[in-house]
């Protein structure tokens, strides 16, 4: 994979943005167990955003979703998690892969630091990753609700249903990399590697 070969060889200030075998031990089984129809929304919080993900999980319980996975990004978001705060299921849905590898050493990251930009890396890393596990992903960020199940719509039209990357406007700024929807295809892995490719050379 040249990105992820790109992401190797960068300097030590960057190395940890890289998946080992360690951590895809960890998430891969509890994907699998999770995984809903071939389906799976990997959620990546730290504990500042634990408020945040726990509104996110309420909204997607009450529209009967429940194939999401917590990728932690510390050492202190399960517990919270796993508290269930009313929701059953919760209680084994986090999981943290990075205690041999911490993304950061203060253990908060401040904005545009390099140790904020390892953890956002961390999204498009996973989300490759389970892409090559025949997944399909749904990436959304933890600061909205779910009025509605998106699922069925994503297979409701066919041109919906062809795509590879189903990526949201940012209404006049581009493409919003807070929710989108890749299928398990080549083309969705080779958007996948460009942009990474992208974000290890800027």
């Amino acid at each position: 994979l040249a990105a992820t070969s790109a992401l190797k060889n960068r300097s030590a200030t960057i190395a940890m943005v890289t998946l080992d075998e360690t951590m895809t031990s960890l998430v891969d089984p509890l994907v699998a167990a999770r995984a809903r129809d071939g389906v799976v929304v990997p959620l990546f919080s730290n504990l500042g955003f634990v408020p945040f993900l726990k509104n996110l999980l309420c909204s997607m319980d009450r529209v009967r979703v429940s194939n999401w996975v917590v990728i932690a990004l510390d050492n202190s978001t399960c517990a919270p998690i796993r508290g269930g705060f009313g929701l059953a299921y919760a209680s084994s849905a986090c999981v943290f892969p990075y205690a041999h590898r911490p993304l950061t050493t203060q253990g908060v990251a401040s904005y545009r630091t390099v140790e904020f930009n390892r953890m956002v890396m961390q999204r498009p890393m996973w989300m490759r990753h389970l892409l090559s596990r025949g997944y399909s992903v749904l990436q959304c960020d933890l600061d909205v609700v779910w009025l509605r199940d998106p699922f069925p719509l994503f297979a409701a039209h066919p041109h919906l249903a062809a795509a590879d990357v189903l990526v949201q406007s940012e209404g006049g700024h581009g493409y919003n990399a807070g929710f989108y929807f890749a299928r398990p295809t080549r083309a969705a892995d080779a958007f996948m590697e460009f942009w990474l490719e992208d974000l290890v050379s800027r």
